[in-house]
């Protein structure tokens, strides 16, 4: 097959630190079931940390940034741009389409989420979106790994292991710095947090710039447009709702998507999976972390 050249990553000086966030208890699997499965979906701040004993998701184009460690060190294929690489452990910057097939190879997967304090770290990867990192990266977390994967943690070991992975990651990655740019990109977060359905022109206006030029700028601070941040938050919205007895039309309408049809296709595109599979899924045991 042919291999898509993407080079391992070199660590640098910088080690990322986290700051407490808040505790999201909506996220789940990313990926479609492989029945039978043992899968684990440790609901963390900022996202979620899914472990499996085997992996095969649908084409994805997610909002999320993505690390995924094979958890034996067994590689595991990512498909991108027609071609297959193999990978014991890897990074997937956001907005990034690509599919990924793990046959018997334990997997543990994370999404981090724009909501994570961390985030901003995606940005500084390479324009074409994926790094391949070094298994070895992971040893200090071979323990946590094995046992996450079966299920023997609890909320807060998932936590500080979800955690801790990333930290590794970000020693790959620029450090992650804050400018007057990432002030008005935090403003238009907050304002399309009281109103997810607040037109783009007027979260422009409100920072005193046109829509394209807010656009440029809230790229270059969180790594991905206003509106597809506005996407990711109308699918985060809609999944916190799933468990609130409200019908999958109504969380439809509530979140601006024309339809369920509508929702269905963007959340299938957006998380792996249709936003049914995370109402209920016998295969799936969700964990949920305690904030920080």
């Amino acid at each position: 097959m042919n291999e898509l050249p993407v080079p391992v990553a070199a660590p640098s000086a910088h080690l990322g630190t986290l700051a407490p966030g808040v505790a999201d208890p909506s996220l789940a699997s990313p990926v479609m079931p492989v029945p039978p499965a043992h899968e684990n979906a440790y609901v963390v701040q900022g996202g979620v940390m899914y472990t499996a004993p085997s992996l095969r998701t649908c084409t994805m184009l997610r909002r999320s940034g993505g690390i995924v460690v094979s958890a034996n060190g067994k590689p595991f294929e990512l498909h991108m741009k027609g071609e297959v690489t193999h990978h014991q452990a890897l990074v997937v910057k956001p907005l990034v389409e690509h599919r990924l097939l793990a046959e018997d190879t334990p997997i543990v997967s994370l999404l981090v989420n724009p909501l994570h304090p961390m985030f901003r770290m995606f940005r500084g990867m390479p324009r074409h979106g994926v790094m391949s990192l070094p298994r070895e990266a992971f040893a200090y977390h071979e323990p946590q790994l094995q046992a996450a994967s079966g299920g023997e943690f609890d909320g807060a070991q998932g936590g500080l292991l979800y955690n801790g992975l990333i930290s590794t990651v970000a020693r790959y990655l620029p450090p992650v710095t804050h400018s007057a740019i990432d002030d008005k990109a935090d403003h238009v977060v907050a304002l399309l947090h009281a109103d997810v359905n607040r037109s783009l022109d007027e979260l422009a206006r409100s920072v005193g710039v046109s829509y394209t030029r807010m656009s440029h700028l809230f790229t270059q601070s969180l790594g991905i447009s206003l509106r597809n941040y506005q996407l990711w938050l109308k699918i985060h919205n809609a999944l916190n709702m799933l468990y609130s007895g409200t019908t999958l039309t109504e969380i439809a309408r509530t979140n601006g998507f024309a339809d369920l049809a509508h929702l269905s296709r963007v959340s299938r595109q957006a998380l792996g999976a249709p936003l049914t599979h995370f109402r209920s899924s016998a295969s799936l045991k969700k964990i949920y972390c305690p904030a920080a």
